[in-house]
């Protein structure tokens, strides 16, 4: 009797899927995503996690300067109000009460900008150190990452224009004129209108412009660590009240 040894496809596809000729894995190769417009295209070939860490690290330590810079000003703007304020009320003369009050109230004005109006950054920044690890890399990271960036670039931006320049050195020399017109008392207005000046253009100049900086280093695809040496260092003036004096005071966070 012949006897004949049959192979079913089953067998025959189980032969072929043999353990010894393994599918080789496809390599792990970073999304592409798409870039702002305006920027370079070279930024498309960044990994998008290291786009994400980017902003996030720049806009974090603009953040921590806009704190500094947010409560120095704030709380040395009601020191100073404060202060005219209190001489205000021992005053004995009517007219000299009259504008220590006026200047007490337009001390108020920037610490409540400052309140109602605070620097983006520092939101912005929280939002992005709680994004997880897993998901920095992806394109939806990175869009809104992106989206911070230019809306907190474009604040800092409208903070330092020229109109807020003109527009508060004009409101103090009209404040400045106007009392000295009504009160007849030129100079001690003039000195109050131009320390004024002095100090809210100081609050101006030392406003913080790191998202500015970070994305015109981001649209140019310069991601490199080169800068951080030369923005580890950031100088700050504030307004300085202490029981016995007041000043400027300026310092330096490392």
């Amino acid at each position: 009797m012949a006897w004949t040894c049959v192979h079913s496809r089953q067998a025959w596809a189980a032969d072929q899927a043999s353990p010894a000729d393994p599918v080789p894995a496809a390599s792990a190769v970073p999304a592409k995503c798409e870039v702002p417009a305006g920027a370079n295209p070279a930024l498309a070939d960044i990994d998008p996690a290291e786009r994400t860490r980017f902003i996030r690290d720049r806009l974090h330590h603009d953040a921590a300067n806009a704190r500094i810079w947010s409560w120095g000003w704030g709380l040395g703007n009601v020191a100073a109000g404060a202060a005219s304020f209190t001489l205000g009320v021992f005053e004995t003369d009517k007219t000299k009460r009259t504008w220590d009050f006026i200047w007490a109230g337009a001390a108020l004005i920037p610490p409540a900008l400052i309140v109602f109006f605070p620097l983006s950054v520092m939101k912005d920044s929280r939002e992005l150190d709680g994004v997880s690890s897993s998901d920095l890399g992806t394109c939806a990271t990175v869009g809104r990452a992106e989206a911070l960036l230019e809306r907190d670039a474009e604040q800092e931006e409208s903070g330092i224009a020229w109109y807020n320049h003109a527009l508060e050195i004009g409101l103090n020399v009209a404040i400045g004129v106007t009392l000295g017109y009504a009160l007849d008392d030129w100079v001690d207005n003039s000195i109050s209108a131009g320390a004024a000046i002095v100090l809210v253009e100081s609050q101006l100049f030392t406003q913080p412009v790191g998202a500015i900086r970070a994305r015109k280093r981001y649209f140019t695809g310069d991601l490199s660590s080169s800068h951080e040496a030369r923005e580890s260092v950031r100088w700050m003036v504030t307004p300085l009240a202490l029981p016995h004096a007041s000043g400027i005071a300026i310092g330096a966070r490392f």
